[in-house]
């Protein structure tokens, strides 16, 4: 077995309790990045489910803010901080409303055929072209171009160029997700043998190598991979980062659909070869059913997100459970016909203001609001721990350098958004995503091979996109 440079390392110490609390004295996992290509976090758990209300603001407030998803630090903060804007400009207060994640997309749809859109929704730069081409968003470079200019200046170039559409500016996020890592139990994988000369837990360094270790940890009688298999799009992200970093994308240069390239091909058959080693259920299970059998040591890999260690603060963890996370291994030859990609990245904290809204000039003083330096300050790991920050503040706080000390290093480097493109983004993406999901199926159940199911899904995705 190869040895790994492992990107993060997280001892979790907290105890199970109702409500997803955390016992007092418990600490935040301390994660350690070393030298792979690009960040190390944690981040979304989407597991709100406040049903958004269709009447529009009460007299009581200006503005109606659906936040959609987020970890429940995150949406504590958000909540908190809105109280704080309320007290401060009692004629433009904001109604914080908070909703499902995996609802985002139809609800804003369905509530923007029926007028009935909130001021300001908060979810992902993903969903930007989505919104904007149907009509639901409106562009800050339309409503407030001095804004964009004054904003620009406090973010991560890389990050912020996350929110511009057709040359128009939609929302900035606080903070970015970023695919593919994995997660590996060190007491399973040290367990079955998967170690170093020291004796130290190592993870997998290449597809083969991936296969090998589900292989081993088989054998060894341990369940070896959690693998998520629906059509949602964090799933989906999961396999889109494996793709790009093995030169797929889903459109190319000129905006015609290559997911039947052979970097998307190959990463589909991927999932494929490692179906067999998968816990039962696999095309029923989310990243978030995932998480659950993983920190329950169930199995000893995880593909996820940059998030993983936001569940330490959602979940009801063992104690004293111990994991790496580590970049998702990579196909040594690349395969597709683009440039592998380092990772790629979303912001999910992206305030926009629809075409529904009610007082214009108060959403966009509350938008603001969100741009200064005492509220993206709990992005760089004092409130929220485990979510890559895109303001610049927060890499200049003494507080990243205790957090993210790795980070930070490569930040400063230049190196730690380097060859990080944007997550895909496209009206039609939502709905393509369905698709993915059904293609992605049928090669892992058996129905069709690889390279059929992706041609058939491109035939798909051109409909869509009336190519």
């Amino acid at each position: 077995m190869s040895k790994l440079k492992v990107l993060g390392t997280a001892i979790l110490c907290f105890s199970i309790i109702a409500a997803l609390a955390i016992l007092p004295g418990c600490k935040e996992p301390e994660v350690i990045v070393e030298t792979v290509t690009e960040t190390v976090t944690e981040t979304v758990v989407e597991t709100v489910e406040v049903e958004a209300e269709e009447e529009g603001p009460s007299e009581d407030y200006a503005i109606t803010v659906w936040k959609f998803g987020g970890t429940r630090i995150e949406r504590n903060y958000g909540a908190t901080k809105t109280a704080a804007w309320n007290e401060a400009n009692p004629d433009m207060m904001a109604e914080w409303v908070e909703n499902d994640w995996s609802a985002r997309s139809e609800l804003v749809v369905t509530s923007f055929e029926t007028g009935n859109l909130p001021d300001v929704i908060i979810v992902d730069t993903q969903s930007i072209p989505d919104f904007a081409a149907m009509g639901a968003i409106q562009s800050f470079s339309d409503l407030a171009p001095e804004m964009v200019s004054e904003w620009e200046d406090k973010f991560v170039p890389e990050t912020f160029d996350l929110g511009w559409y057709q040359d128009k500016f939609y929302g900035f996020s606080t903070y970015v997700d970023i695919a593919t890592f994995l997660g590996y139990s060190t007491e399973i994988v040290r367990k079955a043998g998967l170690v170093n000369d020291e004796g130290d837990a190592v993870g997998p360094e290449t597809w083969d190598e991936l296969i090998e270790y589900c292989e081993v940890l088989q054998a060894e009688g341990f369940g070896a991979i959690a693998l998520s298999l629906t059509g949602i799009a964090t799933d989906m992200n999961m396999i889109e980062g494996i793709a790009y970093a093995n030169g797929g994308r889903w459109l190319d240069e000129d905006g015609n659909v290559a997911v039947s390239g052979p970097g998307f091909v190959d990463a589909v058959q991927l999932y494929a070869d490692l179906a067999p080693y998968a816990l039962p259920g696999a095309v029923e299970s989310n990243y978030r059913d995932n998480a659950v059998q993983f920190f329950n040591g169930q199995a000893g890999l995880y593909p996820a997100l940059s998030w993983v260690g936001v569940f330490n603060t959602e979940l009801q963890i063992p104690p004293d459970f111990a994991y790496n996370l580590t970049t998702f291994p990579v196909n040594p030859n690349p395969s597709g016909n683009f440039e592998p990609a380092s990772g790629i990245m979303t912001g999910t904290f992206c305030p926009m203001i629809t075409t529904n809204a009610k007082n214009v000039e108060a959403a966009l003083a509350y938008v603001d609001y969100w741009t200064q330096d005492e509220q993206v300050i709990g992005w760089n790991g004092s409130v929220q721990f485990g979510r890559v920050p895109t303001a610049l503040v927060c890499w200049s706080s003494a507080d990243i350098e205790r957090f993210w000390p790795d980070l930070k290093e490569r930040y400063d480097e230049g190196t730690l958004f380097k060859g990080v493109l944007p997550m895909p983004a496209f009206p039609g993406l939502n709905e393509s995503y369905e698709y993915f999901g059904t293609a992605l199926q049928e090669v892992v159940l058996g129905v069709s091979d690889a390279q059929t199911a992706m041609d058939k899904f491109a035939d798909e995705v051109k409909e869509i996109l009336g190519q």
